[in-house]
């Protein structure tokens, strides 16, 4: 999310300066989690892209054997790799894998050959085509279809959201003409339970007041509906912090642990079992507790924790915040093997937050997810046939 300018502005640049292609490529490319430095491949000689990049944001800060290494505006790393034209398209690709990758495609005796697009150097070399988010591996798992990764116009509804009931910066009904003005068909809002009192958590009396106001909401918001939903605290011991009356009122419950985040293995298994198997866990939220850059995940046996979801039914949330993407991707295909169901959810504290969508099913890409196993790509017919199914298996 912070590169993404980043990206727009050297590519604005290079149109003016270069006559010749030019692509991002490397983990930017990849879609990986997070970008260390960025990287471009450019059509020319070293010489030529020298005497273009030396006076504006560029510095160059090393002349490298097979890339120069520049700092843009002071702010972030950038290599630039000079290629010959007629490698262009190769070269490309090959930045955009990994090393396992393309060493097995190496031995699969690729064609030295010039090509229009990357779609001619697979077909020509007889290769399975693939985007360069999926080129870690030749052989991926059956149920890997490259041409059907799920996209952000497939996501039709916003599960997890705040409001200004608890820490979100806008009100209900912002937050859902917004979503309906982007085309979606439902939001679930998921304030925060009491527990979380830092973050102005809801009390029982203050459910019953949102409530009734969703209650008014929906009838003047029709056919846009809103569904009635908590961030419920996983407490110490893994029980969640409502009674069962309160958590019945609910269409739906996303379970996340928000405090004493420094645990064993053992005890954050312990604690998120215990969650799991509570009937009114319908979401498991930001399994891991990361923050990409700033917080390590806690220890989790992660085999363990999806066959408990499966055997509860509970779905495992892609929280698609930049600084979370937690399920991590490299767990979302153990997921679909196990027949488990996952959610791209935003966690928007604001009419902005809902665009962070989009960084969760980019990284979900990585892992092969599709629509069909995505919670939020279901319609608001199937949405609400999935939570009275769910539902009447608990009861």
């Amino acid at each position: 999310a912070q590169v993404e300018p980043f990206v727009k502005e050297i590519a604005a640049y290079f149109n003016e300066k270069f006559d010749v292609p030019f692509q991002v490529c490397g983990n930017f490319a990849m879609q990986e989690d997070v970008i260390e430095h960025l990287s471009f491949i450019v059509a020319s000689a070293q010489s030529q892209i020298l005497e273009k990049l030396k006076l504006g944001s560029f510095k160059l800060i090393d002349s490298k054997e097979d890339y120069l290494l520049y700092s843009f505006s002071d702010q972030i790393e950038v290599r630039i790799y000079p290629c010959r034209p007629t490698e262009f398209i190769q070269e490309a690709i090959r930045l955009s894998s990994t090393e396992t990758y393309w060493s097995q495609m190496a031995n699969k005796r690729i064609e030295q050959k010039t090509f229009a697009h990357e779609s001619d150097f697979f077909i020509q070399n007889g290769l399975p085509s693939l985007p360069a988010c999926l080129r870690r591996e030749v052989e991926l798992p059956d149920f890997i279809q490259p041409s059907h990764l799920i996209q952000p116009n497939e996501v039709r509804g916003v599960i997890h959201s705040h409001s200004r009931w608890s820490d979100g910066s806008n009100s209900i009904e912002e937050m859902a003409r917004a979503c309906m003005s982007k085309g979606y068909e439902y939001l679930v809002m998921s304030d925060h339970s009491v527990s979380s009192f830092y973050a102005n958590g809801l009390s029982v009396e203050r459910i019953q007041q949102q409530q009734e106001e969703i209650d008014r909401l929906n009838i003047l918001l029709a056919p846009f509906h809103i569904f009635k939903s908590i961030e419920c605290d996983i407490l110490n011991d893994g029980r969640l912090d409502y009674s069962a009356d309160v958590l019945a009122t609910f269409d739906l419950v996303i379970s996340s642990v928000h405090q004493n985040l420094n645990m064993t293995e053992e005890k954050a298994m312990e604690r998120i079992l215990n969650a799991v198997q509570n009937p009114y866990t319908t979401i498991l939220g930001h399994p891991s507790g990361r923050l990409l850059l700033s917080r390590k995940a806690y220890p989790l046996n992660y085999p363990r924790l999806i066959e408990a979801c499966k055997a509860h039914q509970v779905v495992i949330e892609i929280n698609a915040h930049p600084r979370r993407l937690d399920l991590d991707w490299n767990w979302v295909g153990s997921a679909i093997s196990a027949g488990v169901m996952l959610s791209v959810n935003p966690d928007a504290h604001s009419l902005m937050g809902i665009e962070d969508i989009r960084f969760g099913v980019l990284s979900a890409q990585k892992a092969g997810l599709r629509a069909e196993h995505n919670l939020s790509s279901m319609n608001l017919v199937d949405f609400k046939s999935f939570l009275a199914k769910r539902k009447a298996f608990k009861a």
